[in-house]
């Protein structure tokens, strides 16, 4: 029972492997967007306003894709062995990663609000949006404190 259990482990190549595709996915269509982007700033001289809006969605699109892939990064040094990355990429342990993952989770957040900003949406709605998003902002600080003994 014990070498099935150790063996095991392995079985989170799953989720690795299944992220980097999701991470190649994200890389692609963000890659696509930029692609529109330029295309959109060549052909109205930088003069449409919804340059700003895809700006964001590239932004957001690549963030999501680089967070995937912390998160592949992150299992795989956590359960199957070390890698050769930077410092700050580095996994330790469990909390590690969830905390890292919240910071990023709230960036995109972020993002997605400047998004929300720039569409035009009602007073009424932008104001809803804030607070929801300073409601699930202020759980995952609370969180990365929480998980750092604070």
């Amino acid at each position: 029972m014990k070498i099935i259990l150790e063996k095991s482990r392995y079985l989170t190549l799953i989720a690795v492997v299944a992220l980097l595709a999701a991470t190649l996915g994200a890389l692609i269509i963000g890659g696509i967007k930029t692609y529109y982007l330029l295309r959109l700033i060549y052909e109205t001289a930088g003069k449409a306003d919804e340059i700003y809006q895809y700006l964001i969605q590239v932004v957001d699109i690549f963030l999501i894709a680089l967070t995937l892939y912390f998160f592949a990064v992150g299992i795989y040094e956590l359960f199957i062995g070390d890698l050769a990355l930077p410092d700050w990429i580095q996994v330790t342990d469990l909390q590690m990663l969830k905390v890292k993952l919240s910071n990023l989770i709230l960036l995109v957040i972020c993002i997605f609000f400047v998004e929300i900003l720039i569409s035009g949406v009602s007073g009424s709605d932008l104001l809803y949006s804030a607070l929801s998003i300073a409601l699930v902002g202020g759980v995952l600080i609370a969180f990365s404190w929480v998980g750092r003994g604070h």
